[in-house]
Formats: structure tokens, sequence, C-alpha cells
């Protein structure tokens, strides 16, 4: 791992680490959660991630310097109701904070572990919300507090399930076959291992074929195609398949096609024959 990528991953979790230890206390921990955004916004930056996951971050980043920019202003003017002389409803400039702080945990490529320790976090906001949901003499803004904490928290517990939901698949042995002919035939084979020990796979079927994408940031991030040598495949009840791989943006993408008929979605567990034709 060169110096970019290693400083890379040291900012992005660095950064993780702040947004999920200033969230325990979300006024005072803005000023971990804050600079924490903008760590990961600039690793993200640094690895040479995929240009709309950079905006993805940027954008995040925006939302939490408004919000906090707004929740500390409104702090330093008095508060808001009671005797401050201000209205509840200078309130919801914070939401853009909130909104921020929930999309950059559970947004794309956020790592496992940081779902996880965010569910955490979020059933302690749950545990809040009840305790500032006391029926008897609350005031009204007590209840929006109360449901508004309870909205951010479900609703980000749901983005994490829905990332952790996502199962990562193993290549098969005929994939590896085709990946290494494929990287030998570019003159890429030290790239061979690196493929085959990464676990961060990813797997779409698409009715017509199938992309099996590999990610790992010591991958080159360059774009190029890999169709030589061409490369079928076989198996019982189904035409001829042709493979080919796409690399970019750190990852190595292995991409199966069918020609006039689709694949059936059992075709990896299928006993594969594969031709490579020099």
């Amino acid at each position: 791992m060169n110096a970019r990528k290693r400083w890379s991953q040291i900012l992005i979790i660095f950064g993780y680490i702040c947004m999920l230890v200033g969230a325990i206390d979300p006024l005072e921990g803005s000023l971990l959660i804050f600079p924490g955004s903008g760590l990961v916004t600039l690793g993200t930056f640094l690895g040479q991630y995929k240009r709309r996951l950079i905006v993805y971050k940027i954008s995040v980043f925006i939302l939490i310097t408004i919000g906090v920019g707004a929740m500390w202003g409104i702090s330093v003017a008095g508060g808001i109701g009671g005797s401050s002389g201000h209205s509840y409803w200078w309130g919801v400039l914070v939401l853009p904070y909130l909104i921020g702080w929930s999309m950059g945990i559970w947004g794309p490529d956020s790592p496992r572990w940081v779902l996880w320790l965010c569910i955490v976090v979020c059933l302690w906001y749950l545990v809040l919300a009840v305790m500032i949901y006391t029926p008897s003499g609350t005031q009204n803004k007590d209840y929006v507090v109360s449901i508004i904490l309870a909205v951010l928290s479900l609703t980000t517990i749901s983005g994490c399930i829905h990332r952790l939901s996502r199962k990562s698949v193993k290549m098969k042995d005929y994939e590896k076959q085709i990946v290494e002919a494929l990287l030998r035939h570019a003159g890429l084979e030290y790239l061979i291992e690196l493929i085959f020990n990464t676990t961060d796979e990813d797997y779409k079927y698409t009715g017509h074929g199938y992309y099996l994408t590999v990610k790992n940031p010591d991958l080159p991030a360059w774009y190029r195609v890999l169709d030589t040598p061409y490369i079928s495949g076989q198996t019982d009840g189904v035409e001829e398949v042709g493979f080919l791989a796409h690399m970019e943006n750190n990852k190595f993408i292995l991409e199966c096609h069918g020609y006039s008929e689709g694949i059936p979605k059992d075709f990896r567990e299928r006993q594969i024959e594969i031709t490579i034709h020099t």
C-alpha cells in the first residue's frame, strides 16, 4: 500500500471514530463529528475513490457544517424558546446536522464495524427519546425532540441494517481460472494474489449475465478493459457465455454475459466448463 492510500485509510478510520464517539452527546460531540466528517471526506479524496462517492462525502460534510454552525450560532444567541425570545422554529436549522450525520454513517462504502457501532449509538438515542417523552406535564417541545430523536434513530438503524444485509460473494474456482488468464495475458500477474485474497466482493445478477466486483484500495485506480484472450463458458441447459473484466477506481469487475439468451440465477452454482481461446 502506497503512502497516499495508507493516509487515506488512516483518515477515514479516525474520522469515523470521531463521528461515532461524538454522537454519544450530539451537542458537545459536534466538536468531534464536524472534523470527523471532514477527515472522512479528505480520506475519500486522497484515496482516489469514484467521483460519485467523493461528491456524496462532500455533500454530507456540507450538511453537517451548516447544521453545526446553526446549532452553535443559536447557542451563542441564547438558545431558543423560553425566555430567549427566539421561536422554536429556529431549531429547524439544526436538522442538516442530524441528517448529514446519519447519511455519513450508513452511506455507501461505510465499513461494517461502523454500521454495527452506529446501531448501538442509535439504540442509545431511542432510550433517550423514551426518557424525554414523559406524558405528565411535558411541553410540546419535548414531544417534538423525542419524535425527531426516534425518527433519526430508526431511519439510521434501517440504513445500517440495509447495508449489513448485502452479502459478500466468494469467487468460484472457474472464475479464478478466468481472472488469472486475463491478468497474465495483460501482464498484470502481480495483481492475481491481491484479488484472490480480497474478501470485499459484491455480486449483481442482471438476468443476461452477472458482475462480480472485487474492491481493494491497493488495486489500480485507472480504467482498463481485459477482454483477451476470449474466454467462454458452458454448462448443461445454457447457451455459451463469454467473460471479460474491467478495472477502475480500485475495483476489479468480472463480467459474465450471455448472447442470444440470458443465464439462470443458479448459474454460478453449476459445473462450468471454461475454454480459453488462444
